[in-house]
């Protein structure tokens, strides 16, 4: 005997009808954690720009540049939009180079510079701070900041500093460390190799920032297939909808 069952349901009406396609779809508890893991790869955090070594003297004292004056810092990890700055001073007319090198002292040589650059002063300028480097790469190391100002016409180039009494503000990153203040005695040919590393704690106002390399931005292609669970699941959920 022919079942009725296939004529009864063909005669159901269409939400009937849609209520049978449905109750083979997934549940609806799954489909909001679908949902809300596509949510949470959308908000994964973005690296962005942060401390990576700072040094802030909380007074207003000064020393010269002139000899040539560094400080230097180490870290376990690479970053990449690296920005290196320092609080400066000077005359009118001061003029002076900024390198960063993975050495100091008399092993330091052109080999060891990862950038250098020309500093100008065209009018007096108050402490202030001072880009010098932007966009740098550094990956894993040691790394020193030197300044080696001249003084043409009695222009002269200071760099703030910690006095005797005073304690300097250090602030770090997780895996840096601070190798310390370095001085000349004397002018060098090449400003780095003639510093002396101190091994006092850096007092000279710097700041240097970057972004983690170990934390990669999500691309496009990411973002759309993070996008995918958060349509597939809106679409079934609206199926569901009685």
């Amino acid at each position: 005997m022919t079942s009725p069952l296939p004529s009864l349901l063909a005669g159901l009406p269409p939400v009937a009808a849609r209520a049978r396609s449905a109750a083979r779809l997934p549940g609806k508890t799954y489909l909001r954690r679908l949902t809300l893991v596509g949510g949470l790869l959308l908000l994964a955090p973005v690296a962005n720009a942060a401390i990576i070594y700072s040094v802030a003297p909380p007074s207003p004292w000064q020393l010269s540049t002139l000899k040539g004056l560094g400080g230097g810092w180490s870290q376990d990890r690479e970053y990449t939009d690296v920005s290196i700055g320092a609080w400066l001073i000077g005359h009118a007319g001061a003029t002076g180079r900024a390198f960063v090198t993975t050495l100091a002292g008399p092993g330091a040589s052109p080999d060891a510079e990862v950038a250098v650059t020309a500093i100008q002063l065209d009018r007096v300028m108050e402490i202030s701070f001072v880009e010098l480097f932007a966009g740098l790469t550094l990956p894993a190391g040691t790394y020193y900041l030197t300044i080696q100002g001249s003084a043409p016409g009695g222009g002269r180039l200071d760099w703030r500093a910690s006095g005797v009494v005073n304690a300097t503000v250090l602030t770090t990153a997780v895996g840096v460390s601070d190798l310390g203040y370095a001085y000349a005695e004397r002018l060098h040919a090449y400003p780095p190799a003639g510093l002396i590393v101190s091994g006092s704690p850096n007092g000279l106002a710097m700041v240097v920032t970057g972004t983690p390399a170990v934390v990669p931005e999500p691309s496009g292609f990411l973002l759309t297939l993070a996008a995918l669970p958060l349509l597939a699941g809106y679409r079934v959920l609206k199926a569901l909808r009685l």
